[in-house]
């Protein structure tokens, strides 16, 4: 870009306080919405990339290639669309969202009624997520004599999710512009909603096809130049990938827009030159969100407004049911960072904080005596606590967090939760165990009654000191103070299936946990993993994940679930396959998506090149995954990439959340390896394995077969014998006491585990 002006940028809390502060204070000032297909995503409406995936898909098929063949079709470029890049994945949305029309014209162009059937077929069977309802709450209000000034939508969607939203709610009928026919009674003084629908409605010819997008009809320009001489827009979910209302918006005249654009992008995903020269040109300001629906909450408020499900009435029952579990999982997606983690981690499964554990974020988020208490220095607001988290989250220095926790802990006179986060803190980050015990303690005594912060004691009991009597004690109490919290229970259930090997005992809590909360994923998730790995009930598992699946359509972790069992327990690669595809497109900013993923590309597909791709993906998103570095160290290690695989591996173990994991006997079976091909000192490794094996730990299906076969050329007879032998107990209880037979392994003393790891010299 020419300028050297970096672009204002703003946090996602800051926008919303921005935001409030111009409707308060600034009566001429205007906002309205500009939507793209990101913003449909949480109704279940496909975006321009998963269409695109979806359409070649069909595409690849057609021309008599098998399913299996798909990515390396598409990398070699074989579909012959010249908009797609060559060395393409199938993961690379932003390329093949941008070469939508290309696709849809290379699809449908023979038969364009077909085209319009698949679009309808997914608008149809839409509904209107939250977010929607908030937006619709901006757009119009109750009050006929006070018209809201925020009430025009701009959007290339074809869908009718804000107007649906707008009726749902008894709110005014809104003028839509589906047509350039149309465009003329666009006016911006107009008193009721206003929605623009500039690629046309789905009813009446959508544009799709390259000619039709790359360029505006005259009717909606001059539509949208005038709204943009009066509006602030609100950019949200929208790519610029088309001709029309991006050309339009390159072409109008520097500085024109009042208060500049404002344009919203999803977290991790970068916006693209053209939009950074839109924004850098109008004075605008980019602001990364969490995602449309997370957005309409905070500016819901933002503008005054707060949608309450019960304005839906008693015809909408059912809609009113969903709105309450959506809102429930946006608390529970928006917070789920900021409280400690009760839940062990799977390997493809990771059991998130769920909404049992998480307050109203609705509440913490939209207090204005939060900051302003902070300024006045006064500590008597029972949210300052999450004003301080907020603060420790937004850096990745420990030295830093730690400063903070304790100016926090001295700032909010010992807040039990940001107690509780120090214990966790010290545990997970500086493995001072002593402390953190301490820490935990404190947070006990501050807030003796609280099943969450009682429970996150038991998992530390559990997981780092292995106090399993402790720990059981604890678990029981939290459920004592709390037997309407159904994440006590499930965690209770994890503990009586992995500690004591109870399965009765654990399944009547995994029961009961579901009985407590039915529309909570995890139960059923964790339920059916369960069901999978200890009672070997294929068929009754694969119900319970569908269940999941069907409380929470948005849940990557479902999807990735599933897929994991579709893989291991029944053999089937191809569903499997698909549902890991499904969870990438539902969250692509989930490192856990694509390492999953890479695992299966490998090891099912024998695509080592593919696989190592999505590796990298995985690891870009997010460097600190330790399940993606331990198995992409693995993936290493079975190419005989040791000096590559060295230093991933001393970094997972670096970063491991806990050392009762199967992932921490991995880390430690391949740092041996590691060092048994390179004739390094093999007891470091060997003798904290000895602990982690010593300790117990809920045991997944997994394979050393690629590890095995690159090392043990290079290992005595002796080592080869013992890695075996490892590599068959790390996977299998049972196989522990052939361990007693090698005499390297008789020799060997445990380490506690968080003895300082001495250097590791790459192979």
């Amino acid at each position: 870009m020419s300028s050297t002006k970096p672009i204002r940028r703003i946090s996602f809390l800051g926008f919303a306080e921005e935001v409030r502060h111009t409707h308060a204070n600034m009566p001429d000032r205007r906002f309205c919405f500009v939507l793209g297909a990101g913003a449909s995503r949480a109704s279940l409406i496909p975006t321009a990339g998963e269409l695109g995936i979806d359409w070649l898909k069909k595409l690849h098929v057609e021309g008599g290639s098998l399913p299996a063949e798909f990515s390396k079709w598409l990398h070699q470029g074989h579909h012959g669309i010249k908009e797609l890049p060559a060395g393409l994945s199938s993961t690379d949305m932003a390329a093949i969202a941008a070469a939508y029309p290309a696709i849809y014209l290379k699809k449908w162009g023979h038969d364009p009624a077909q085209g319009y059937a698949e679009i309808e077929r997914h608008i149809e069977a839409a509904k209107p997520s939250y977010g929607y309802y908030a937006l619709a709450e901006i757009l119009a209000s109750d009050d006929s004599a006070s018209p809201s000034r925020h009430n025009v939508v701009i959007t290339p969607n074809f869908d009718n999710l804000p107007a649906e939203a707008l009726g749902a709610l008894g709110k005014k009928i809104p003028m839509v512009i589906g047509h350039s026919a149309l465009a003329s009674f666009a006016r911006p003084t107009l008193k009721r909603p206003l929605i623009i629908k500039f690629h046309n409605d789905f009813m009446l010819g959508p544009k799709s096809q390259p000619d039709d997008v790359d360029s505006m009809e005259a009717g909606y320009a001059k539509a949208l130049a005038d709204m943009f001489r009066l509006y602030t827009p609100i950019v949200v979910g929208y790519g610029g990938n088309d001709g029309s209302l991006m050309g339009l918006l390159e072409n109008l005249p520097e500085k024109s827009i009042p208060g500049g654009i404002l344009w919203c992008y999803r977290k991790g995903d970068e916006p693209s030159e053209k939009i950074h020269n839109v924004v850098e040109k109008q004075a605008g300001t980019l602001i990364e969100i969490p995602g449309f629906d997370e957005l309409m909450v905070l500016l819901e408020q933002s503008f005054g407004k707060i949608f309450d499900p019960e304005k839906l009435g008693e015809r909408a029952e059912l809609r009113k049911n969903e709105l309450k579990k959506a809102k429930k999982h946006l608390n529970e997606k928006m917070e789920r960072n900021l409280f400690i983690s009760r839940s062990t981690s799977e390997k493809f499964e990771r059991v998130s904080v769920s909404d049992d554990e998480s307050s109203a974020v609705l509440d913490v988020l939209n207090a204005p005596a939060v900051d302003s208490n902070v300024k006045e220095g006064k500590t008597e607001n029972p949210l300052l606590w999450w004003h301080w988290q907020k603060r420790i989250n937004a850096t990745a220095d420990l030295d830093e967090q730690e400063r903070l926790f304790k100016e926090g802990l001295a700032a909010t006179q010992n807040a039990p939760q940001l107690l509780g986060n120090y214990a966790f803190f010290l545990s997970d980050k500086r493995k001072d165990y002593i402390q953190a015990e301490n820490y935990y303690i404190k947070s006990i005594e501050a807030a003796p009654s609280s099943a969450d912060i009682i429970g996150s004691y038991a998992a530390f009991l559990m997981r780092v000191l292995h106090d399993y009597d402790k720990a059981q004690y604890y678990y029981l109490k939290s459920i004592e103070m709390d037997s309407n919290n159904s994440v006590s229970f499930r965690c209770y259930a994890i503990f009586l299936e992995d500690k004591r090997n109870d399965y009765d005992q654990a399944q009547e809590y995994y029961l009961k946990a579901i009985a407590i909360d039915p529309n909570n994923s995890v139960n059923f998730r964790s339920y059916a993993y369960f069901l999978a790995s200890k009672r070997n009930d294929y068929g009754q598992a694969q119900k319970y994940y569908l269940k999941a699946i069907a409380i929470d359509p948005n849940n990557s972790v479902n999807f990735r679930g599933y897929a994991h069992f579709l893989e291991n327990n029944l053999s089937d690669y191809g569903k499997a396959q698909e549902y890991y595809l499904k969870a990438i497109a539902i969250d692509p900013n989930d490192s856990g998506n694509f390492g999953g993923y890479a695992h299966f590309v490998v090891d099912k597909l024998n695509d080592y090149e593919q696989a190592k791709l999505y590796y990298l993906k995985a690891i870009e998103i997010n460097c600190d995954d330790v399940f993606v570095l331990c198995n992409y160290a693995q993936f290493l290690i079975g190419q005989r990439k040791f000096a590559e695989a060295t230093p991933l591996a001393c970094r997972a173990w670096s970063l491991l959340p806990s050392h009762d994991e199967m992932s921490a006997g991995e880390v430690a079976f391949s740092l041996w390896l590691l060092a048994a091909v390179s004739g390094g000192n093999e007891q470091p490794a060997l003798g904290r394995l000895k602990t982690i094996l010593q300790a117990g730990y809920r045991r997944y299906p997994w394979s050393f077969d690629a590890m095995l076969e690159a090392c043990l050329p290079k290992l005595s007879d002796d080592q080869k014998k013992l890695a075996n032998k490892l590599a068959a107990a790390i996977l299998d209880a049972s196989q522990l006491e052939a361990l007693s037979a090698e005499p390297l392994w008789e020799t060997v003393c445990e380490i506690p585990l968080n003895t300082p790891w001495p250097e590791v010299t790459p192979v």
